[in-house]
C-alpha cells in the first residue's frame, strides 16, 4: 500500500508527499508541531490506547492545527456479520457482559466518549457532522468477500483449528440466504448502509500545560 501510494503521488507530480507506515500511538517519525492537519478514516476507534494516540496527534500538530477523524455511528455490516457467524457455527454469539465497551468499530460512536477523550488530550472541540452512506456492490462475489471482513480471522481460525473445518464453505452457502433475509439483496445487487460521524478538533494556539 505504501508503494502504491508513493507511485500515485509521483504520478501526480507531488514532490512534497511522504508515505510511510506508522503506529498512531507512536508517531515518533513525525516531528513535533510539524503538521497543519491530521485526518483519519475509521482508524482511531481501533486504537488500544486512545489517550496515547490522541496525545501523539496533539504533539505533531502545529498550534491551531486541525484534527479530523471519521468514525462509525452505526453500520449494518456488524449485525450482518453476527448473523453469518450464527449460521456458520450453529449458535448465536455469546452476548457481551453488562457494561462491556462496544466492539472496536463502534468504540467512538458515542460523541460523549470522543469529546471526553479529545478534551482530556488537550484539544478544543469544533463542530462536526454526521452523514448516512450506502454501499452498493453489483458483483456478488465481491460483496460476499466484503461482508466477511469483520469475521475473516475467526472464520480462518475455525477452519485451521478444526473447530469448524468447513467454516468458509458454510459461509459461502449461507451468505446469499442471510443477505436476502436481512433485505440486503435486490435485482440491482447487494447494498448495506451505515452512518458515520466526522469528529473535528483543534490544537489550541497556546497549549495548556
Amino acid at each position: 500500500m505504501v508503494a502504491a501510494a508513493t507511485q500515485r503521488a509521483q504520478a501526480k507530480g507531488l514532490d512534497n508527499v511522504e508515505c510511510m507506515v506508522l503506529d498512531m500511538q507512536d508517531l515518533g517519525a513525525v516531528a513535533t508541531e510539524s503538521c497543519d492537519l491530521l485526518s483519519s478514516a475509521h482508524s482511531y476507534p481501533f486504537s488500544p490506547d486512545k489517550p496515547q494516540a490522541l496525545a501523539e496527534a496533539l504533539r505533531v500538530l502545529k498550534p491551531g492545527g486541525v484534527f479530523g477523524a471519521v468514525v462509525w455511528k452505526s453500520f449494518e455490516l456488524l449485525p450482518f456479520a453476527g448473523a453469518m457467524m450464527t449460521r456458520v457455527t450453529g449458535k448465536a454469539p455469546e452476548p457481551p457482559p453488562p457494561g462491556s465497551p462496544p466492539p472496536p468499530p463502534m468504540s467512538l460512536a458515542d460523541p460523549a466518549v470522543s469529546d471526553a477523550l479529545l478534551s482530556d488530550a488537550g484539544f478544543e472541540l469544533l463542530p462536526g457532522t454526521e452523514e448516512a452512506v450506502e454501499f452498493a456492490i453489483t458483483d456478488l462475489d465481491q460483496a460476499l468477500r466484503y461482508c466477511a471482513l469483520p469475521i475473516w480471522d475467526p472464520l480462518s481460525e475455525m477452519g485451521q483449528s478444526g473447530a469448524v473445518p468447513d467454516a468458509w464453505a458454510k459461509y459461502a452457502v449461507a451468505w446469499p440466504e442471510v443477505a436476502e433475509e436481512l433485505g440486503h439483496l435486490s435485482d440491482a445487487g447487494f447494498s448495506i448502509s451505515g452512518e458515520f460521524r466526522v469528529i473535528v478538533a483543534r490544537k489550541p494556539a497556546v497549549v495548556r500545560s
